[in-house]
């Protein structure tokens, strides 16, 4: 499960994808592996997408386990571009009164153990930089350094990204495995521009119009796109060696 096409296209890039028919309201791709086949689901961005996508996949495809794919912001000093986080907890965030993302600790979740070990194994010979912890899912973007700074320290989470918790839920709920895997593209010390805060949901739409247009009327952040550019490729590219090599470890028992 990945969110948005740019997460897709460097693990599409890396192996033989074709895309398929489907009765899912999202682009499904399908290639084969060891033992069956592997398919890669677009599902949107936010919580009612992921959900929905889940759910299709699940009922069309039962899947041995569902993995969820894609960028994400750092929340610990140190990361860089790229590094991978690995979630052992996924943990739900809010809006809270003062406007911050305030996590539900309470609600947390678990991914699956073999599944979190297997992804381990793979990314300690790939060449590169990863780490494991919690990951928290928000409800909107988290843009600004102090805020990513203090969501991180709040939740002693590694990075935070929009669907994780809810595919992990829905996972949870049908019983079947799951494990989150997300790479860094904005690091916990660099701000988002505000403007690409405010055009997400119409890039999440499919509006790439209007997402584009923003860029265009904010020139002064060119920086700002160019750096993001540079940080968005390397996590592409992380996210496709990753993919490659666990689906070269599949398969192998995994239990709930």
């Amino acid at each position: 499960m990945v969110a948005l096409p740019e997460e897709a296209r460097g693990i599409l890039k890396s192996g033989h994808w074709r895309k398929i028919p489907s009765s899912a309201s999202q682009p499904m791709y399908e290639r084969r592996v060891e033992g069956g086949d592997a398919i890669l689901a677009v599902s949107g961005v936010g919580r009612v997408r992921a959900e929905a996508a889940v759910r299709e996949v699940l009922d069309e495809f039962r899947p041995g386990a569902v993995i969820s794919l894609g960028f994400a912001g750092g929340l610990s000093a140190g990361q860089r571009a790229g590094d991978l986080v690995v979630a052992r907890v996924l943990i739900p965030a809010g809006r809270a009164p003062d406007g911050a993302q305030k996590p539900r600790l309470n609600e947390s979740l678990h991914a699956n153990r073999a599944l979190t070990d297997k992804a381990l194994d793979v990314l300690a010979t790939s060449g590169l930089r990863y780490q494991a912890g919690a990951c928290v899912t928000a409800s909107e973007i988290v843009s600004h350094p102090d805020a990513k700074r203090r969501l991180g320290a709040d939740a002693d989470a590694l990075a935070v990204d929009m669907e994780s918790f809810w595919i992990g839920s829905v996972c949870r709920e049908r019983k079947a495995p799951f494990l989150a895997t997300r790479a860094i593209v904005d690091t916990a010390e660099r701000p988002l521009p505000d403007f690409i805060a405010r055009s997400a949901p119409d890039a999440a739409a499919g509006n790439r119009w209007r997402a584009a247009m923003s860029a265009i009327l904010h020139p002064q952040s060119l920086p700002d796109l160019i750096r993001l550019s540079g940080a968005a490729s390397e996590a592409r590219n992380s996210l496709a060696v990753f993919a490659s090599g666990f689906l070269r470890a599949w398969p192998y028992p995994v239990g709930q």
